[in-house]
């Protein structure tokens, strides 16, 4: 509920997302971030790396930010991840589904 309060004060109700909205978007970027960390999408990396390599993380941040600001406004997404078992493959995937209901807002 906090994160659709947030984004409502920053975008309001219809208007779609702008590039300057997305740096005002503090909290729900933390809330990607922390998703991410917390069910990382590839658990291990196996590579040897010779050189330093800078990879930019910024595009792919915002195609989440605007994406999840524009679902969050007009739905409410409920999970419950105690029940969700994950399997170790090439990427973390749910071993038993997925438990998440999602509402239209009226």
């Amino acid at each position: 509920m906090l994160l659709h309060v947030r984004i409502q004060e920053i975008l309001g109700e219809e208007r779609d997302v702008e590039k300057s909205d997305l740096m005002k978007l503090v909290y729900l970027e933390a809330v990607l971030k922390e998703s991410m960390r917390f069910y990382t999408i590839v658990p291990v990396v196996a590579r040897k790396v010779d050189r330093d390599v800078k990879l930019s993380k910024t595009y792919a941040l915002m195609s989440m930010k605007t994406t999840l600001a524009h679902l969050v406004r007009s739905y409410r997404i409920k999970a419950d991840h105690t029940k969700v078992r994950l399997k170790a493959d090439i990427m973390l995937k749910p071993d038993s589904g997925h438990y998440v209901s999602i509402e239209r807002r009226t």
